[in-house]
Formats: C-alpha cells, structure tokens, sequence
C-alpha cells in the first residue's frame, strides 16, 4: 500500500529532503524551536524537541501522505 501521496514515484529521501524543507521555512514563533536545518540531522532528541515537532508535524505532513496515513500519524501524536 502506498503512504506518499504522488502520481510518481518519489523515494523517501526526496520525502526526506521536502519534510526538512518544509520545517526550516516555518516563521519564528514564541515558545516554538525553530529547525532552521529541519529534522533529519536532528541526531539525538530530547523531550522538549520531540514536543515542539509534534506541534507542527501533523500540518507539514498532511498532503504528503495518504488521508489515512495522516490520520494514523495523528492519531499516535495525540497519544503521546
């Protein structure tokens, strides 16, 4: 089953690579990290970081996946 919403196919890293994109172009905001580098050389996460992905990932992400691959992402963000 396809995920990645493309009329191509596009490998994870071209996924990869517009994910980063998409979050160092995100203006700056109170009490938000900015990921000016985006999120893949992210080596090591702390909770704090984790945190702040997640309150933006479900936006930068929905018309890149699939409607129910979005909503299963979502669906985990809301768990943890």
């Amino acid at each position: 089953m396809e995920f990645i919403r493309t009329t191509h196919n596009v490998g994870l890293e071209k996924v990869e690579k517009e994910l980063d994109a998409r979050f160092s172009q995100l203006p700056p905001y109170p009490y938000l990290r900015a990921f000016r580098q985006g999120i893949s050389t992210t080596s090591r996460w702390t909770g704090n970081e984790f945190k702040n992905m997640m309150k933006v990932y479900p936006a930068l992400i929905r018309d890149l996946l699939i409607d129910d691959a979005a909503r299963l992402v979502k669906l985990y963000m809301d768990i943890h």
